[in-house]
């Protein structure tokens, strides 16, 4: 298992100009063991905040490694500043976010039976 507190992680999407970044602050939590030879999924349990923003959490399980993988993780993000995506909404709409934020929460289940 792994396990962390107070964790900085710096995010960086280059897919348009200018990039987009991200700083994701006081990172805590935990992911549970996985592998190729696992049965059960780890558990995943990450809270953090986007800087000068509002919270983040990911919770869940996964097992990317087995022979079917499986995802089941819920996540959410409150109080995020839409101006900080321009970028992005001027290439894929072509107009500036001035202002607004952005709460939001989704659950995803993916099982891969086949191949």
């Amino acid at each position: 298992m792994a396990s962390f507190t107070g964790s900085l992680v710096f995010v960086l999407f280059s897919t348009c100009r200018p990039n987009y970044s991200a700083n994701l602050v006081d990172n805590t939590g935990t992911i549970g063991p996985f592998g190729t030879a696992a049965r059960e999924p780890a558990s995943v349990d990450i809270s953090e905040n986007l800087a000068c923003n509002g919270p983040i959490s990911i919770r869940g399980t996964v097992n990317p490694l087995a022979d079917k993988p499986s995802l089941d993780v819920s996540a959410s993000a409150h109080y995020v500043e839409l101006r900080n995506l321009t970028p992005y909404s001027l290439k894929y709409a072509g107009y500036p976010i001035t202002s607004g934020t952005l709460n939001a929460s989704m659950c995803t289940t993916s099982s891969r039976t086949t191949y």
